[in-house]
């Protein structure tokens, strides 16, 4: 999970992918910020998957605006960035800006898809 470079331990993707994936299995938010901040001073703060990963553990640990922070500062984005701040907005029952978001979305999924349609379904906006 770390390579070794003297006495120091250097942790690569792979250790940091695991610490967000113990945030999110622990619904730890202080968790994800304490994993950003280590990530912070590393060379993966600017690797897509990471960064991709952060969003995720943002949106999955109930900090929608912690989600779209990263999502604003990412200077590339693909459909699962868009997808990871979607699910963050469904989530929080925030339907307006999932929706914003949804119409700039250049390529959709069927993530994107039931995100949009999960966040309508929580608010009760269907017409019959």
């Amino acid at each position: 999970m770390a390579r070794k470079a003297g006495d120091l331990h250097l942790p690569n993707s792979t250790a940091f992918a695991d610490l967000l994936n113990s945030s999110i299995s622990s619904a730890s938010l202080r968790g994800c910020r304490r994993v950003h901040a280590r990530l912070l001073k590393t060379r993966f703060s600017s690797e897509p998957f990471i960064l991709n990963r952060l969003i995720d553990a943002y949106a999955k640990c109930g900090s929608p605006s912690d989600a779209l922070r990263m999502f604003d500062r990412m200077p590339l984005r693909n459909v699962f960035t868009h997808n990871a701040v979607l699910r963050a907005f469904s989530a929080s029952g925030l339907l307006d800006q999932a929706e914003r978001l949804f119409l700039t979305m250049s390529h959709r999924d069927i993530c994107s898809w039931n995100s949009i349609v999960s966040a309508h379904a929580q608010r009760g906006c269907f017409d019959a």
